[in-house]
């Protein structure tokens, strides 16, 4: 196979993904080499990348995702919703990432969409939306990632039903991709591939040129339709390649020319392994083939002399072996199986580098048969000699792209005319390819957009508002689970926050002033002020993002309860990560900036092996003071972490650090003493006493010692079952079973007006009144979405809020079934279990509120 050349016009299009963050869209007429172009830049780019394509097949053969995958967005239309010309976050549905998406989400920086021409408009605004929300970069279209987009307009339109269109046409004035509100209010440079490669007569290459501009005369309409041949042959057949409209028509000529050969079947199974849906399948599940079968190969190897279209008969075959010969080869091919990937992304977590990972694979003989093949399977592939039936066209832009696979007119057939009204193309295309700029507005484009990369790169690396935006939310967090933390650590927390507030202030001046001495500078790397200003802050920055970094790795939050831990460490680490790269990077500058060392910096970053961890394991607890007995209770730690680890359960359900303390200070000998021990009842006490007795004696015989019991003050007697339930003491439980709200408690305290501050609950339910929704309070507060979620249980439970309007009653009914075997001792989880996952354990306690509700 013959190598494309890499010409100025891809080297034009690397330096806009490497230089610049402009929208770029790239296009040309079939056989210019797209694909092409598409594994140079992936090979060529130091940005971190993700390729996705609207289809299964789209995606495979550009070695990326689909879109829907990769988003995981649902197969609905996206209505958009506008506020002062950006996404209005208050309005977009709610999709949850895991950390491991947000994090790929937050590390992208080139996102390439290929067959673009399939993308809906709709779909473009919601990936829009989605990175804009993800990455907190509202302002920016797509949230900062650079898009570039990859297609042919006048080949394959995007698929929206009438009922879709009835929905969207209010929004959109058409369909394609150009007309989303992003596109539109953010024009791409439009750069088209001009040099074909697949077609070699300037008639033919006219000839389509014309077909795709909508430029046919009746003189050209007759050119392509004198070779229309009203009775095609079994021969004919035989000796071409015949595109179709459907699926059907293929098979039919395919089977009917094999079952024609003589000689033995073979049949030929895929392999496949891990997670290949069928429906992508690049190759028959099952081939069967002939001597003499015409077929087509379906894969690029250099090595063994074959590319993605190219024709030939299969001139040996066993059940271990298949050769094919091809009428440009000397010799024959020896086939062997290929391997297919299916791919998806993610970020590692030394460098935060986004990698391919591969899901699954498919081995298969890269062969398909080649009397005939769908004019949608046909796009990227080039033939000789080419059979076109295209009386059943049913889109605009199908006849263009069948012509488009033949290399020139002396091998095209047509089996049915070619009407004037099938060569078509959509006026809105041809109005959209107008916007094309010219080579000097491209250039002008390409300055302007390489010094605007630069102020962004600049000032991105010192604004921390996306630190801040984590410490709002870890802040709330905090809040959420005061109660379970040690105090030692809210006084870490409080420290920690007022250190990086103060410098988040310092930063958002700081970038205001960069930005202007970057317009202001006519060369950034050559200006001396710029440069000394850069390093100044530099120095700067690089010790107070090191201070934030060396709290986190001392820091002294610790908590019992799982879910705290769990909600607390991802944010905390999320923190961790990106003050770390900051002030790597950042150091970086303090000889100076230089666009070409900060890259290299910046790809050779490589992340501590630090893992927050503030659960209160035996290897992330500290022994305070007031104990006793260290080297025992480092002991009962590791007893304690034994039994949770082997039974699955959470340190409090065992034993928490306050139990433990008083087990090494009284050090009892018998289940009795246990019984007045914090935290352990008489089933408690049954279950794990033994173990936790043994190694206290084992401790008190080694060290000589004596039981402390006799000085320990009695534990408060416990109320009667029925006492509780006069006071109908039924616990909204927290998941892990360390917080809940009494009823009796939130009957007496309606919400009470203070002379000089509102409560916080207080405020929370004012402003859901008034119409806000609960994501929007949180952001406004600063507060997390659980703290707000949680204002909300007392208003339920005391009758002043609607549960209706926060629960529907589809989802009502199925909690309160689950309901049904809920204790609170065992707290919610079991509960969460059993449900679907869509149904929060927020919504789980708002029912509990309203159950008990009805009962006082």
């Amino acid at each position: 196979m013959s190598k494309i050349e890499i010409n100025p016009q891809f080297e034009q299009v690397l330096n806009f993904i490497n230089h610049t963050n402009q929208i770029v869209f790239l296009t040309g007429k079939a056989g210019t080499g797209k694909t092409t172009l598409l594994k140079y830049i992936k090979q060529n780019t130091y940005k971190q990348i993700s390729v996705v394509a609207p289809t299964g097949v789209a995606a495979i053969n550009a070695g990326g995702s689909t879109i829907h995958s990769f988003f995981q967005f649902p197969f609905t239309p996206f209505l958009p919703s506008l506020r002062e010309g950006i996404p209005d976050k208050n309005s977009l549905p709610v999709l949850k990432y895991n950390s491991q998406r947000l994090a790929i989400f937050k590390n992208l920086e080139l996102l390439v969409i290929d067959e673009v021409s399939m993308v809906r408009a709709d779909m473009m605004d919601q990936i829009d939306a989605t990175l804009r929300q993800t990455r907190k970069k509202w302002h920016l279209p797509f949230g900062g990632v650079q898009v570039m987009l990859i297609g042919d307009m006048y080949q394959l339109s995007p698929v929206v039903q009438n009922e879709e269109w009835r929905i969207l046409s209010d929004y959109y004035n058409s369909p394609y991709f150009f007309d989303s509100l992003v596109i539109k209010n953010n024009p791409p440079v439009f750069i088209e591939l001009d040099k074909i490669y697949r077609q070699n007569e300037s008639t033919f290459i006219e000839l389509l040129n014309k077909v795709r501009n909508n430029i046919m005369d009746l003189k050209d309409l007759e050119l392509l339709n004198s070779h229309y041949k009203a009775n095609i042959t079994q021969e004919d057949y035989q000796n071409n390649v015949t595109l179709t409209t459907h699926n059907r028509k293929a098979d039919e000529i395919n089977l009917r020319s094999l079952k024609a050969l003589p000689g033995k079947e073979y049949k030929f199974f895929c392999k496949v392994d891990g997670n290949f849906s069928e429906k992508n399948y690049p190759a028959d599940e099952q081939l069967i083939l002939k001597i003499g079968t015409r077929v087509m190969f379906l894969k690029n190897n250099v090595e063994k002399n074959y590319y993605n279209g190219k024709i030939g008969v299969v001139s040996y075959i066993d059940q271990d072996s298949i050769k094919v010969k091809c009428d440009e080869d000397k010799y024959e091919i020896e086939v062997q199986r290929e391997e297919w990937t299916n791919v998806s992304y993610k970020v590692d977590k030394s460098t935060k580098h986004i990698e391919e990972e591969v899901l699954g694979t498919f081995k298969q003989y890269p062969l398909r048969l080649a009397w005939a093949i769908t004019i949608h399977k046909s796009q990227g592939l080039t033939f000789d000699k080419l059979i076109i039936d295209a009386a059943e066209a049913f889109s605009s832009g199908q006849v263009y792209v069948a012509l488009s696979r033949c290399r020139g007119l002396k091998g095209l057939t047509l089996s049915s005319k070619i009407s004037p009204q099938s060569l078509m193309n959509d006026k809105r295309i041809v109005e959209f390819s107008t916007n094309k700029q010219d080579h000097e507005q491209v250039n002008s484009i390409f300055s302007g957009s390489r010094k605007n990369y630069i102020k962004t790169v600049l000032t991105g690396l010192f604004d921390l508002n996306e630190m801040h935006f984590l410490r709002s939310d870890a802040g709330g967090i905090v809040m959420v689970h005061k109660t379970r933390v040690n105090k030692d650590g809210l006084e870490w927390s409080e420290n920690f926050f007022q250190h990086l507030d103060s410098l988040c202030d310092v930063s958002r001046k700081f970038t205001n002033q960069l930005g202007s001495l970057v317009e202001a500078a006519h060369n950034v790397e050559t200006d001396v002020n710029l440069q000394s200003r850069i390093q100044q802050a530099a120095v700067y920055f690089e010790v107070e993002l090191k201070k934030c970094v060396d709290k986190l790795k001392n820091c002294t939050l610790v908590t019992e309860s799982k879910e705290a831990s769990t909600e607390l460490n991802e944010i905390f680490q999320n923190l961790f990560d990106g003050l770390f790269q900051k002030q790597a990077l950042i150091k970086t500058l303090t000889t100076g900036f230089v666009f070409t060392e900060f890259i290299k910096n910046k790809l050779q970053l490589k992340y501590p092996e630090f893992k927050l961890n503030i659960y209160a394991s035996a290897k992330n607890t500290k022994v305070n003071s007031d104990v006793d007995h260290p080297a025992l209770y480092r002991s009962l730690l590791l007893l304690r972490d034994e039994i949770c680890n082997d039974e699955q359960k959470p340190i409090y359900m065992v034993a928490n650090n306050k139990a433990l303390t008083e087990l090494a200070n009284y050090l009892p000998t018998k289940e009795s003493d246990l019984l007045q021990i914090t935290g352990f009842g008489k089933a408690r006490a049954e279950a794990y006493g033994e173990q936790f007795l043994k190694l206290i004696k084992d401790y008190m015989l080694e060290n000589d010692l004596e039981t402390k019991m006799g000085i320990k003050a009695p534990k408060k007697a416990k109320k009667s079952k029925k006492e509780k339930e006069e006071k109908l003491a039924v616990s909204i439980k927290e998941a892990d079973g360390d917080e809940w709200y009494s009823l009796n408690d939130v009957a007496k305290e309606k919400p009470k007006e203070k002379e000089k501050k509102t409560p916080t609950k207080e405020q929370t339910f004012r402003l859901f009144k008034e119409g806000k929704k609960l994501d929007e309070i949180a952001r406004e507060r600063g507060f997390a979405l659980s703290t707000v979620e949680g204002h909300l249980i007392p208003y339920i439970a005391s009758g002043e809020l609607n549960i209706d309007y926060l629960v529907s009653r589809q989802k009502q009914s199925l909690i309160l079934k689950a309901l049904e075997n809920f204790k609170y001792e065992t707290g919610l989880n079991p509960v969460k279990a059993s449900l679907p996952e869509d149904i929060s354990f927020s919504e789980i306690r708002y029912v509990l509120a309203g159950k008990l509700k009805d009962k006082m």
